[in-house]
Formats: structure tokens, C-alpha cells, sequence
């Protein structure tokens, strides 16, 4: 099973991947809720059942984006105005993963054909 690799440090997430017959592919990227140095996100959930020589890939955080553009805090006496308040779908706003389509009904599977219907007459 895939362990938990949540937190680690890359070296003990890569050794704990190798002591359950996995590989690991480490990518460094910005995150500013994690600490640096630390994984923030593993590509297969824990206890997740691979075949051994699985490659898992993981996340190690740079610490907060230092190109990231943060607002300043408001001053003393600043009051939000209407239309000042952000709104839920803005360019902030995480987009969910892609979900695999749902499978459909497939052909007759809800009698969609003309079999079987009898004209009245």
C-alpha cells in the first residue's frame, strides 16, 4: 500500500516509498500553507493499493511564492464600500479537479427502441 507521505521531509517520504516496493518522483513547488521542505501532496491517497515499482508522485513545498502578489492590510479608518467585497467567483477562487464522466445509459439498456410497441389500430 501507498503510506502516508503527508508532511515528510523528502528523503523519509522517498525511503518509506522504497521500504513498500514503490518509486518516487519529487516535484518542488510554492505553497503557502505548508512549511518548507515538507509534502504538501502525494498523486495516490494512503493504503492505496498499487502494484510494486509504482511511481508516486509528490510534492515538496518551496515555503509561500515570493512573486506572490499579497494586498496590503487595510488601513486605520478604511471601511469597505459596496462593491468592494470580493466576490466567491473570482480568479482566487480553487477550480475542483476534473471528474471522470459518469457513465451513461447505454443503447435499449432503457428500451429506447421501437421493439416490442404494438400500433394501435
Amino acid at each position: 500500500p501507498v503510506p502516508d507521505l503527508f508532511g515528510l521531509t523528502e528523503a523519509t517520504a522517498l525511503s518509506r516509498l522504497e521500504a513498500e516496493g514503490l518509486t518516487g518522483k519529487v516535484v518542488e513547488e510554492y505553497d503557502d500553507t505548508s512549511p518548507k521542505g515538507r509534502v504538501f501532496f502525494q498523486n495516490y491517497l494512503k493504503d492505496t493499493m498499487v502494484p510494486l515499482g509504482t511511481e508516486v508522485e509528490f510534492f515538496i513545498s518551496l515555503g509561500p511564492d515570493p512573486n506572490a502578489v499579497t494586498e496590503p492590510p487595510p488601513t486605520e479608518g478604511d471601511t469597505p464600500t459596496e462593491g468592494d467585497t470580493p466576490s466567491s467567483e473570482g480568479p482566487d477562487t480553487p477550480t475542483p479537479p476534473d471528474q471522470p464522466d459518469e457513465p451513461g445509459p447505454t443503447d435499449g439498456e432503457f428500451g429506447g427502441g421501437e421493439e416490442g410497441i404494438e400500433p394501435n389500430g
